[in-house]
């Protein structure tokens, strides 16, 4: 297969890539960078043939980029990647981190390093261990699926109601076993709801339930409460319950019979707002559960930066102080 680009020069620091389309013609074409898989940045040039063009990151403070990067071109009807070694990687073990593939129009990074290079879900209060269930609610492309997997969780459910992300949630977590994806919002009740996903407004990792159903972003999809996921899979107890799902939160745990959360151990809760911060907070507290919140964090490229005080943006990490405790629910 003929190559349409040619690489002029790479520079480490500050991502910048130089190149020129060898094609014919006029053509737009799709560039992303990608870290084992996961695009750090995307940029839509119109190419002209025999024209230099030049790609770098808005962030490009003089840093070097770690591991190596992918440049992946995309055209009408090619494709093509470049991949680019950079230095030794500050992350342990980095080598073993997998590789992913994401929508065309995301930007998943922030999450693949929050995830895997943070360790955004690892707390002293609730990790996930060898032999969990773990219910992964917002599971976007299915990275957090894949560290729980990783740490030796014996069954992952994991929900994702994107039609647009749904496929790379499978794509991503298809050869484990342990895995099993559903194409479901979770709610307050089983039966539909509107989603609105906007990638260029927000990217996957904004989408949500909204009410706003004139938005042209906006579809609808199949719902399911937290009840009837324990019921519907027969779980008697979930190990490990993360809850990322832009402000659905407070519905999804309130609506939550209060003896189901006897058979919850551990969770991970991401509030989108002061007053849901205060709800998730209080469910927890009548439930027997202890907690500490990273407060007021917004996630930026895999960093924690600390946005206005009262945005809301926590994390609760919480243990069940009375689990395991025996399972007297009728099924």
């Amino acid at each position: 297969m003929s190559k349409n680009i040619r690489i002029i020069d790479f520079q480490k620091k500050g991502f910048k890539v130089s190149f020129l389309y060898t094609g014919k013609g006029t053509q737009e074409v799709l560039v992303k960078l990608c870290w084992r898989g996961s695009t750090i940045y995307r940029h839509k040039f119109i190419l002209e043939e025999g024209s230099p063009f030049t790609y770098f990151s808005s962030t490009g403070e003089g840093e070097e980029f770690v591991d190596e990067l992918e440049a992946i071109f995309m055209g009408v009807d090619w494709e093509e990647k470049h991949t680019f070694h950079g230095t030794e990687s500050p992350y342990v073990n980095y080598s073993e981190l997998p590789r992913v593939k994401d929508h065309p129009k995301d930007c998943s990074f922030p999450t693949y390093c929050e995830i895997f290079a943070e360790k955004l879900y690892e707390n002293n209060l609730a990790s996930v261990e060898k032999g969990d269930v773990v219910v992964d609610i917002g599971a976007n492309n299915g990275y957090f699926a894949l560290f729980a997997s990783l740490k030796g969780a014996d069954k992952i459910l994991s929900y994702e109601p994107s039609k647009n992300t749904f496929p790379y949630l499978c794509s991503n977590t298809y050869a484990h076993e342990n895995i099993r994806a559903f194409q479901k919002a979770v709610s307050a009740e089983n039966g539909t709801a509107y989603f609105h996903e906007d990638y260029e407004m927000y990217a996957s990792a904004g989408s949500h339930l909204t009410d706003d159903t004139g938005n042209e972003h906006v579809y609808q999809v199949d719902t399911i409460s937290l009840k009837d996921i324990i019921l519907s899979n027969n779980l008697s107890k979930i190990d490990y319950l993360k809850i990322d799902c832009e402000g659905s939160e407070g519905q999804i745990l309130s609506s939550l019979p209060s003896e189901y959360f006897a058979m919850i151990n551990k969770m991970c809760v991401e509030t989108h707002g002061p007053e849901l911060s205060i709800q998730v907070r209080q469910i927890l507290e009548e439930n027997g559960f202890d907690y500490v919140i990273k407060e007021n964090f917004n996630l930026v490229s895999g960093a924690l930066v600390r946005p206005p005080l009262g945005c809301g943006f926590d994390i609760y990490y919480a243990k069940n102080l009375n689990f395991p405790k025996k399972n007297t629910i009728t099924q």
